[in-house]
């Protein structure tokens, strides 16, 4: 291999020569792929099939000795850094164009007290259950971060969107969970607006064991329909009651509505949306109020899909997480409210501008109605402008310790907080 050219912080060329490459890839304990290697085109997929980055290097870090190898190597020679976890941000984030991709896929490892309910693990979390966190900073270095130990961070973290550092596992609360009651019912389109408007009520009267999200979309067999979907976490006799009215109202075409797993209900849209392939753009917003004048436009325009694979999701909020203090986290939004998405979804690229003027024309007759918030993690690459939004009044906060952890902007492929100094 000869010397080969890489994208730095500042969007510039240079150049690494191959044995400093080569002294990189013999520190890791995982692979350095290369563009051409074997992996490298399945280790830069990601969710979002518009995304179609090459980075230079991909570092698929075998634990957390390589993510901090990694990270030094990166800041050592200035170059664009990006770290990918799931890939499944929409941005597609997680893979930079000609610069180094730090991707944790492969750190899979958990264990689990089971006696104090508390499990590490590499992958995923609720941020209102997490004890610790382990994590790299921009200078390379390991913190072990929480309540007690680096409380500035560790606010910074639950919510902050990747700015501070490279997590690589998570120390969080667990709670015991048996056999849930859900899925979903679906009626047709010609029924949407009566569906919605009873999902609206319903989704408010909920309990804090039951959760109750809506989407307008198209059946595996090609009908336009209006899905409620329910889970029921907690006693299944109890459930079938708070899961009644749901399965009464209207002449449902499916009831899917049955005793399950857990992790089987983590895996009720999948199908909906599959990894990788598929070409994807959406927009969000939080929505305080579903009232009758605004469901009048939902259905309307989404009567208007043009893919049917594309759809419009309701997700609400409520209970243990709205009764959290919004300062407690930077994750602020608690409110009662729902985070709602327009998602389009196709499959041949040459078809990418309707598509987006078809996302961009709904959402904008539907933000007169919004709060003017919107979840960190459904922000579309072009919003810069809504950063600030997302962070429910902690954005000035957030850059004091962007300031304080990465000053120089390192980890900058992300819905970036940056520093001022």
């Amino acid at each position: 291999m000869t010397d080969f050219r890489v994208i730095t912080t500042n969007g510039t060329d240079a150049i690494l020569e191959e044995a400093t490459v080569q002294d990189f890839a013999a520190d890791l304990r995982g692979r350095l792929l290369r563009p051409g290697d074997d992996g490298y085109d399945d280790a830069r997929k990601v969710w979002n099939g518009m995304i179609g980055r090459r980075p230079a290097l991909i570092a698929r870090c075998a634990g957390t000795a390589d993510v901090i190898a990694a990270v030094r190597f990166a800041r050592e020679h200035g170059l664009l850094v990006s770290v990918k976890g799931g890939g499944h941000n929409i941005t597609g984030n997680a893979v930079c164009e000609g610069g180094l991709m730090i991707d944790l896929s492969p750190m899979k490892s958990v264990r689990v007290d089971p006696t104090k309910r508390i499990a590490r693990a590499e992958h995923g979390l609720s941020c209102d259950n997490l004890l610790s966190a382990d994590l790299v900073t921009a200078e390379g270095r390991l913190l072990t971060v929480s309540a007690d130990d680096y409380p500035d961070l560790f606010w910074g973290l639950r919510g902050g969107g990747g700015n501070f550092g490279v997590v690589t596992s998570f120390e969080y609360r667990l709670h015991p969970v048996g056999p849930v009651l859900a899925g979903m019912v679906l009626h047709p389109m010609a029924k949407a607006k009566e569906a919605l408007r009873f999902y609206r009520d319903y989704a408010r009267s909920c309990p804090d064991e039951a959760l109750a999200a809506a989407a307008l979309m198209t059946s595996p067999e090609g009908t336009p329909v209006v899905a409620i979907i329910v889970a029921y976490i907690g006693d299944l006799g109890t459930g079938e009651a708070v899961v009644a009215p749901v399965r009464k109202f209207g002449s449902p075409l499916v009831d899917t509505i049955a005793p399950t797993s857990y992790v089987q209900l983590n895996t009720l849209f999948d199908a909906a949306v599959p990894y990788g392939g598929v070409q994807r753009y959406w927009k969000s917003s939080f929505l305080k109020e579903l009232g009758d004048d605004l469901i009048e436009i939902l259905v309307e325009r989404s009567a208007k899909m043009l893919s049917p694979m594309s759809m419009v999701l309701f997700f609400h909020l409520h209970g243990a997480a709205a009764r959290v203090d919004r300062n407690a986290t930077a994750f602020g939004l608690r409110q009662d409210q729902w985070d709602y998405d327009v998602i389009s979804q196709w499959n041949d690229p040459a078809e990418t501008g309707q598509h987006v003027q078809w996302t961009r024309e709904y959402w904008t007759a539907v933000e007169p109605f919004a709060t003017g918030e919107v979840y960190v993690n459904h922000l579309d690459a072009e919003e810069v402008t809504r950063i600030r939004a997302a962070y429910g009044g902690h954005y000035d906060r957030l850059v004091a310790l962007k300031n304080k952890y990465d000053p120089t902007n390192l980890f900058r492929m992300n819905q970036n907080i940056r520093p001022t100094v």
